[in-house]
Order: C-alpha cells, then sequence, then structure tokens
C-alpha cells in the first residue's frame, strides 16, 4: 500500500533523494577508447537514506555496531537532500521506505558486492521454507542471512544466524543493512556478521530450526552447531550437487547420516530464466531425534520411496541415486579408470596464452600462431551415442583454427595420453576414445570428462562399456543428465559395471568390435541407396524451388486480370494481407535472381554452402520474414518470442568470476551456414505453400516460428496450420525421398524434404518431421542444430 501525505509518497522521496546524491556528488572524468564521459563517485544514495533514517527512529536504542559499521553512510548523508519536513515523513514510514528500498535496489548489493559469495535465495526455496512448520515464537537460525531474505518469512520468530561465513570486503556494511531491514519490519533479530562468531553452545541452546544455504560450503567443522542445538531441533540444509557428494559431505554430513538425523532429502528443479536452463537443488531435513526410515523424493520426475536410515551413504545425498535401480553385481567404474582433471593448474599450462582486446566487440579475442592453428580439438560434437562411431582421429577432428571455437580456446585443455570421454545433457550420452596423440598435440574442451583407463586396460573396451544400455541408463539416471568434468568425479564410485576377467574383457571388446563393423557396413550401403535416389531426384526440385514464385505471380496475375489490366503500384493484390502491386514485382525479381542460385545448387550434387557462422536463430528468423514477408501473400509469419529475448540482459559471469558473456551478446547461437539456413526455410516455406496453404477462401493460415534449447543442442520449430499430411505418407519416406501425393499429382515428386535433411545432416544436425492433424499447427518442422555456443553458457 503506498503511503501519501501532503503530497508526499516514499517512491518520489527516495527517487528525489537519490537525485540530489547524483546532480551534488563528486564525479570523475573517464575514457573508454572512444568516448570522454562523467563517472559518478557515489552509488550509495539509499544506504545513506536507510542509516540516516535508522539513526533518527531507532534514536538511543540504536545498535552502536550497526551505527559503526554504517557510520560513513551517515557522515556522508546530504543533509539539503531532503527538508525536515520530508525526512520526518519518511522516519514516520520508515517500515515502507526499508521495503520499497530493498525490493528494487537489493540485486546491486548482490551483484557489485557479494558476486558468488551470496546468492540471493530463488522462489522455490522461500516456498519450501515457508511451507516449513515453523511456529510464531520460535527460534530460527539462518546461516549466510546477507541481506536478511529469509528472515523476512518469519516476522514473529527470533532471528539468529551468521550473515557470512568468512570475513570479506562489505560483510560489515551488509550486516548492518539487513539488521536495519529486520528492524523496520519488527523482526527480533540476534544475527551476527559472521560465523565464528556464533560457535558457543549458549548462543545456540534455544534455536528450534536451522537453515543453511547452498551459497556457500558449511559442512566442515560445523557439526558442534547442531550438537549444541537442544533436543528434537531441526535442521534444513539446501544444496546444489556438488555440495551433496563427494568430500564436501565430510563433517555434519557425515554426522548426521551416521546417528541417523537425516529423515527426509527431496530435490527439485529450479529455472535459469537468464540461461534457460534449470539447476538441480537439494533439500535435506534432519532432527537431533532417530529416524530410521528416510523419505527420498525426486520433485522433478515425482519418483519417490522410502529408504532404511542404514543404507544412507554419507558419500552422497543425492535422491537420483537412490531411485537408480543398480546391478546387484559388479565393480565400481573406479576401479578401472582414474579421472583426468586437465585444467590448466596455472597460467603457463594454458594452451593458448597470446590475447587481445578486441574494441569493435568489447571483447577478448586469442592470436593464434599457424601451428596452433591446426591443433586438433576434441568437442563434445565429436563423440557418440554408438561404439562403432566412438574413435577419435585426427583427421575427422576440426583444428583450433576452425570459427567454431573462436569463442571457446580458454576452455580447452591439453590431452597427453590415450582415453576416453564421454559427456552428457539430459537424456543423451555421448563417448569417444583416442587411442593415438598426434605429434602436434590434441586439446579438448574441458567440460568433458576424461577417464584414463588402469594398467592393462583398453580404452576402446571402457568406451564401449560405458555405452551399453546397463552403463549408459545407470550414469543418465544417477547424473540426471548432467555429465560433465564438475560433477561425474563426485560419483564415479557410484557407478556398477561388470566385474569382468582378463578373458572376459578381451571377448566383450572382440564383440564389440564385430558388431560395430557389421552395423557400419549395413548403413554404408544403405548411404549409397540413399544417395543415388537423391541424384536421380535432383532434377525435379525446379517446380517445388519456384512454387513461391508460382504463388506470388498467380495473385498477381489474378489482380491484374480482375482490373482488366490497369494495375498501378500502390494498389493491394490480395485482401488477406497487404502486398501491393510493387511489393510483389519488387519480390518477384529478387526470387528470380534466388532462383538461378537454387538452379546451380540442382545442377551441383557437390554444391557447398558459404562458411558456417555464428547465428542468433532470432535474429536470423526476424530478417528472413523480412526479407520474404511480401512475397507470402496468403499466410502470415509468426513468432514466439519478444524482440531481444535472446539477448544478455547484464554481463554473465562463470564460477572463476570470468565473463563469458557480454551484456546484449545472443546468449544461444547456431554454426550454420546462413545461405543453407536459408535454403532450408525456403523448402519448408515452399512445401506449405505447395502442400498447406491451399484452400483460397481460408484467411487465417500462419507460418509459426518457435525455438529451445535441448541439452547441448539448439532446436528450431517451423510449423503451418494448414492441411495435415495425408494419413497414408509416411514422414520418414518424405524425408529420405522427398515424394508427396500432391506433387505426384503434379507431374513431378520434389526433394524439398530430402534436401532439407541433406543440408542438416551435412552441417552435424537433423530434421523431424512431425504430423499433428489433432493440433491447430498440424505440420511441425523440428530443426536440431548440434554445433552451439550452450557449453559456453553451462
Amino acid at each position: 500500500m503506498q503511503t501519501v501525505n501532503n503530497n508526499f509518497t516514499v517512491e518520489a522521496l527516495v527517487a528525489k533523494y537519490r537525485n540530489f546524491v547524483d546532480e551534488h556528488c563528486p564525479k570523475s572524468c573517464e575514457f573508454d577508447g572512444v568516448h570522454e564521459f562523467t563517472m559518478t563517485y557515489n552509488d550509495e544514495a539509499e544506504e545513506q537514506l536507510l542509516a540516516t533514517l535508522y539513526k533518527r527512529v531507532a534514536g538511543e536504542n540504536a545498535d552502536s555496531n550497526i551505527l559503526e559499521a554504517l557510520s560513513k553512510y551517515t557522515e556522508e548523508f546530504y543533509a539539503k537532500g531532503l527538508n525536515e519536513t520530508e525526512l520526518t515523513f519518511l522516519t514516520n514510514n520508515f517500515a515502507e521506505v526499508s521495503t520499497y528500498i530493498f525490493s528494487y535496489f537489493a540485486d546491486k548489493y548482490y551483484g557489485e558486492h557479494l558476486g558468488s559469495l551470496l546468492n540471493k535465495p530463488t522462489k522455490k526455496v522461500n516456498e519450501i521454507i515457508a511451507s516449513a512448520k515453523i511456529e510464531d515464537g520460535e527460534t530460527i537460525f539462518i546461516g549466510c542471512s546477507g541481506l536478511g531474505d529469509l528472515a523476512m518469512l518469519f516476522p514473529n520468530c527470533i532471528i539468529k544466524g551468521y550473515s557470512f561465513a568468512v570475513k570479506r570486503p562489505y560483510i560489515n556494511e551488509i550486516w548492518a543493512l539487513g539488521q536495519i531491514r529486520l528492524f523496520a519490519a519488527g523482526i527480533k533479530s540476534e544475527i551476527k556478521p559472521l560465523y565464528e562468531d556464533t560457535k558457543n553452545s549458549q548462543y545456540m541452546s534455544d534455536v528450534d530450526i536451522a537453515i543453511f544455504g547452498y551459497s556457500y560450503l558449511f559442512f566442515n567443522g560445523s557439526e558442534h552447531l547442531f550438537q549444541y542445538m537442544k533436543p528434537n531441533s531441526e535442521f534444513l540444509l539446501f544444496l546444489d550437487k556438488q555440495n551433496a557428494a563427494g568430500n564436501s559431505m565430510a563433517g555434519l554430513g557425515k554426522m548426521l547420516v551416521e546417528k541417523k538425523c537425516i529423515y527426509s532429502i527431496v530435490s527439485f528443479e529450479e529455472p535459469n530464466t537468464i540461461l534457460s536452463t534449470t539447476k538441480t537443488t537439494i533439500c535435506v531435513r534432519a532432527n537431533k531425534s532417530t529416524s530410521d526410515v528416510v523419505c527420498i523424493k525426486n520433485n522433478a520426475t515425482g519418483e519417490q520411496m522410502q529408504l532404511s536410515a542404514n543404507m544412507l551413504d554419507p558419500t552422497i545425498l543425492w535422491p537420483s541415486y537412490y531411485l537408480t535401480e543398480k546391478p546387484k553385481e559388479g565393480i565400481s567404474l573406479s576401479e578401472i579408470v582414474s579421472f583426468l582433471d586437465f585444467r590448466p593448474k596455472k597460467k603457463e599450462d594454458l594452451v593458448f596464452k597470446k590475447t587481445t582486446f578486441n574494441d569493435e566487440k568489447e571483447c577478448i579475442e586469442w592470436i593464434l600462431s599457424d601451428k596452433e592453428k591446426t591443433i586438433p580439438v576434441i568437442a563434445p560434437i565429436n563423440l557418440s551415442t554408438r561404439y562403432e562411431d566412438a574413435e577419435l582421429y585426427e583427421a575427422q577432428l576440426k583444428q583450433a583454427g576452425d570459427p567454431l571455437f573462436e569463442k571457446f580456446l580458454g576452455w580447452l585443455g591439453k590431452i597427453s595420453r590415450p582415453c576416453v570421454f564421454c559427456y552428457g545433457r539430459k537424456d543423451k550420452f555421448v563417448a569417444g576414445y583416442i587411442r593415438k596423440i598426434p605429434s602436434e598435440g590434441i586439446v579438448a574442451y574441458r567440460q568433458l570428462v576424461c577417464l584414463v583407463p588402469k594398467k592393462g586396460i583398453d580404452v576402446r573396451y571402457v568406451a564401449a562399456l560405458l555405452l551399453t544400455p546397463e552403463v549408459r541408463n545407470q550414469i543418465i539416471s544417477i547424473c540426471e543428465g548432467e555429465v560433465d568434468a564438475q560433477l561425474f568425479p563426485l560419483i564415479m564410485d557410484k557407478i556398477i559395471v561388470p566385474n569382468h576377467t582378463d578373458l572376459e574383457r578381451a571377448t566383450f571388446l572382440s564383440e564389440a568390435n564385430y558388431n560395430a563393423f557389421e552395423s557400419s557396413r549395413k548403413e554404408l550401403e544403405q548411404e549409397h541407396k540413399s544417395y543415388i535416389k537423391a541424384v536421380r531426384m535432383r532434377k525435379h526440385a525446379l517446380t517445388q524451388s519456384a512454387s513461391s514464385i508460382k504463388a506470388t505471380f498467380n495473385a498477381l496475375n489474378a489482380y491484374r486480370i480482375s482490373q482488366n489490366g490497369t494495375i498501378s503500384d500502390n494498389e493491394r493484390i490480395t485482401p488477406i494481407k497487404q502486398t501491393t502491386v510493387k511489393d510483389a514485382f519488387e519480390y518477384l525479381s529478387s526470387a528470380t535472381k534466388d532462383l538461378l542460385v537454387k538452379l546451380d545448387h540442382i545442377a551441383d550434387v557437390e554444391y557447398t554452402f558459404t562458411k558456417p557462422e555464428w547465428i542468433n536463430p532470432e535474429e536470423f528468423v526476424e530478417s528472413y520474414i523480412q526479407k520474404h514477408e511480401n512475397g507470402w501473400v496468403n499466410f502470415k509469419p509468426v513468432v514466439t518470442w519478444s524482440k531481444g529475448h535472446n539477448l544478455a540482459k547484464q554481463d554473465l559471469k562463470d564460477l572463476s568470476g570470468e565473463i563469458i558473456l557480454h551484456k546484449g551478446e545472443p546468449i544461444h547461437t547456431m554454426l550454420f551456414p546462413k545461405d543453407a539456413l536459408k535454403q532450408v526455410l525456403d523448402n519448408i516455406v515452399s512445401n506449405a505453400i505447395s502442400h498447406g496453404f491451399k484452400d483460397e477462401s481460408r484467411n487465417d493460415y500462419l507460418l509459426r516460428f518457435s525455438w529451445e534449447t535441448d541439452g547441448i543442442a539448439l532446436k528450431m520449430c517451423v510449423e503451418n496450420n494448414g492441411l495435415p499430411i495425408p494419413a497414408d505418407r509416411s514422414t520418414s519416406s518424405l524425408l529420405e525421398y522427398g515424394v508427396s501425393t500432391s506433387l505426384n499429382s503434379n507431374g513431378h515428386h520434389g526433394i524439398g524434404c530430402n534436401e532439407i535433411d541433406g543440408i542438416m545432416r551435412k552441417y552435424d544436425g537433423n530434421v523431424e518431421l512431425v504430423p499433428s492433424p489433432e493440433d491447430e499447427f498440424k505440420v511441425k518442422y523440428v530443426l536440431t542444430f548440434n554445433r552451439t555456443n550452450t557449453l559456453k553458457t553451462l
């Protein structure tokens, strides 16, 4: 509710003081290499206002520690920024002032001062905590409370805890601001600035429930906090997956498992709206009273079980691990392989060292020598779901100088020995192995899991083993599809594989190699047949490629006839759209030129497109529509996103603080030739015109574009609401042969679908034709692009 008095509002007065500070505080002249501009020294107007109002409101009861921590803000307060009447109004409405400032400006504190030290509690975490059975008057302990976001959920409780685990710059100021926030809300707080301040039994003795976030490691040495708490008190722990497995579980986690204090472990997914991805968070509930049964639940899948407390493993608290069916016999994967961490340990170990700053792009670029440009690179796209395609040869790998890697050169590490790689996202798990290291060296993405077989074990055996359904499904299930170098080492010893003897390993590998040979032989035969068919059908593509021109010409000619041969530039040729005579002629002129290029393509089986480029899917589609819309006379194009949706709203950093995406850069891109993608879309549009948009009485035909990420891939969907694919037509045959009943009746076959399929496969993608006769949009083309920048933004 907005407070108004004498024409004052809290929002207006806070803005007035902010503007005054901006106008009167000291400034410096800065130069960014292009422009000179003034930089404000003082960006602390809200802090000054909060501290000054707290001092006025609390009076003699003001906490001296808070005043000391915020003394610079009260000293720098601009007395002339607000008059006494205005200050009195804000003092009388201090609670609303605090709520407003922390609602609109708190993100600045998290982003600028705290960084990765403290994460703002998410909506889902707040929901879980708010749903806990915490009664009024209870004492709650909050670890890493920061600005008091969690404490604000319990206005009628006593709050204890600490703001930060270790001393850092700004800690005292932010602790004090958090205390002012709670004071303004009328919440009783005994929160201390640092974790060390809470390490005594008296302070913890009356705590009813302790809540810890996952943003900082709190396990080691913190078990005494639980021991100091009174009987039947509870722990509520929110962990990321890295903190819920491996060595991170030492200390408190081990004690909770051994003493049977845990009574539920629940995992849930939270969206990362900036990157259009999700992350998994694990909530562990514990009680000082013993529980013989633990409730295990995965909220994402709905799976749950009751597990004996004796079955809990103190080194892993992932629900997915306990919900995964594992072989009853076998050995740990870690008994036959070792994890190789090939991240550079120091600056001298970097593969590519020489960089420069590109002023135009405002980013760092690598400068490669001629020799460095030829170093082979192992990327996720080189790995396979099948053993027969898993061997990595130098000749098949792209080199470091390829545009595919220009943004990722800092993410590559050296490989010095034969090894096996694996990687996974969602339900896709891929692997590959290399037996011979090239003399010039080889590098790989550091996110890839790198496994070195132990003595006497063949890399081929390990690769074949990982790609068996039993082992692959086990890995995907436990990791929930998130298989990378950060998480996999934590659960390697949890993966159960067959305990083969030397002879059994040799037999297993021999069978895998034979099956791989047979599969490859059959695929080569089929590929040869498909190639011959595609070549024979190219001569029939002209009519298909010209269908859009024909549609525009027919509409224009029909209008000419209706006007008795007299037409002028600004006249509309169709009631469905705004297309004018001039628009139609301009489109026909442009489309005819494009047709000549297509004819060259049709005639040349070995036709190659231009160099692949990084493409923002939204920008490309919007540009494509703009260039072609005038020629689309009987349907309208629509997109499912808002303008600029795929652009970073701010600089994005990884865990080390390195900027991986600058503000304004596209978040998700794919590497693909622009003219090849245009050819794909041309075919899809042409198919819709030829087969879908046939009813001349309809004026509601739509062509809808959408896209999404799928693991490391990017998927673009183009769908239309025209006629459905005939029930007697197989979508697989349409993609393989391009045959359609409609085109046959017109005297030719058409290879639109076949060409789409060929282009997508040529550049490591694929297309799926999805008939949906019951939906509004009855024909869908799903284009999958596997060369993406997704690794950069994970």
